[in-house]
């Protein structure tokens, strides 16, 4: 993701990534 350091930090990428990840 091109975006700063931040609390959202590619949270929108992370939770749909976060379907394949274990726990």
């Amino acid at each position: 993701d091109r975006a700063p350091a931040g609390p959202a930090r590619g949270a929108r990428r992370a939770r749909r990534a976060a379907r394949g990840r274990p726990r």
